[in-house]
């Protein structure tokens, strides 16, 4: 995770070792305990795992939204 990016303490880390956030984690079994229907995705590198993630949620049925960030936003 970025240094400058804050996580709130209510969040739980998804560890991952694959472009999808999805592959080799228990992030769609969390998903699934919550009844989502839908994500809301970012990050930095979007040309790698955004969009492996984005097309990991898509594969998997979720709605998506995708975040852009833009030069004007400060953490």
């Amino acid at each position: 995770m970025h240094p400058d990016v804050v996580r709130d303490a209510r969040e739980i880390p998804i560890h991952k070792r694959h472009g999808d956030s999805f592959e080799g984690t228990d992030l769609g079994e969390r998903l699934e305990r919550l009844d989502a229907g839908h994500v809301i995705v970012t990050g930095m590198v979007t040309h790698g795992c955004v969009k492996n993630t984005v097309l990991g949620a898509l594969k998997r049925g979720y709605g998506v939204t995708l975040v852009k960030a833009t030069s004007e936003v400060a953490f």
